[in-house]
């Protein structure tokens, strides 16, 4: 009786769960890496006050105005290279490698376009003049307007004579050239030319009792004339 009362018991008691393995670890993911600080851009402005800083320390950086015709009859600053901007690229060899280059517009925007451009190029001394042109000339840089004239003007292409290039240590051929400053008055104007020699780069020189029709030879293919195309001019007399 006792053990069968002992059975009823052991029924009624509750049943331990059975031991069950624990679960198995979450894996938890890999941290993330730190973050890394973003490239920082190029350092490409320089302004008014950091460029007179430059030329009073001896540095004699290329000013290089990208601006265009309608812009530059307008006044530019004394002594730059006239090159408007979409030229730049197929000019690009007239610019030296060795020396500072300030690019310049109206208010810096086309300037930094094209100082980053060049250092895409390998020309990693190129700045672009925050501020734009006026930056520069607030800081005592020499402002020139050139006369109107209907024949030869800012920008034309010409064409300078063989025996001026010999004179000027540039070889015994004409080489073509673009010009950059217009001086002097009616009767007697003088022009500075910038040519490219064929070993590369570019120099001013300075030319007077400028131009005769130049005529260029004739092209492979027939091309019609375009209307209002300029000509070249072709220099006939320099002075040093």
């Amino acid at each position: 009786m006792i053990r069968s009362t002992l059975r009823r018991l052991l029924r009624r008691a509750p049943q331990a769960p059975d031991p069950s393995p624990p679960p198995p670890p979450v894996a938890r993911p890999a941290p993330a890496p730190a973050p890394t600080p973003e490239e920082e851009e190029p350092q490409l402005e320089v302004d008014g006050p950091g460029l007179r800083a430059w030329v009073d320390a001896g540095k004699a950086p290329l000013l290089l105005d990208v601006r265009e015709l309608g812009e530059l009859e307008g006044g530019y600053a004394a002594d730059s290279f006239l090159m408007p901007m979409n030229e730049v690229p197929t000019r690009l060899g007239e610019l030296p490698k060795d020396r500072t280059i300030i690019v310049m517009c109206a208010a810096g925007v086309r300037s930094f376009g094209v100082a980053h451009y060049l250092r895409e190029q390998g020309l990693q001394d190129a700045w672009s003049l925050a501020g734009g042109v006026g930056a520069w000339l607030q800081e005592g840089g020499r402002h020139v307007v050139p006369p109107r004239k209907d024949n030869l003007r800012l920008l034309s292409p010409v064409r300078v004579k063989a025996e001026v290039c010999s004179t000027k240590g540039l070889g015994d051929v004409a080489l073509g050239g673009v010009v950059q400053a217009i001086t002097g008055e009616p009767g007697a104007w003088r022009y500075t030319v910038r040519v490219a020699p064929p070993q590369g780069g570019s120099r001013r020189i300075l030319t007077v009792r400028s131009w005769l029709p130049y005529t260029r030879p004739p092209s492979p293919k027939p091309t019609s004339r375009v209307p209002g195309r300029r000509r070249y001019t072709e220099m006939v007399a320099s002075q040093a």
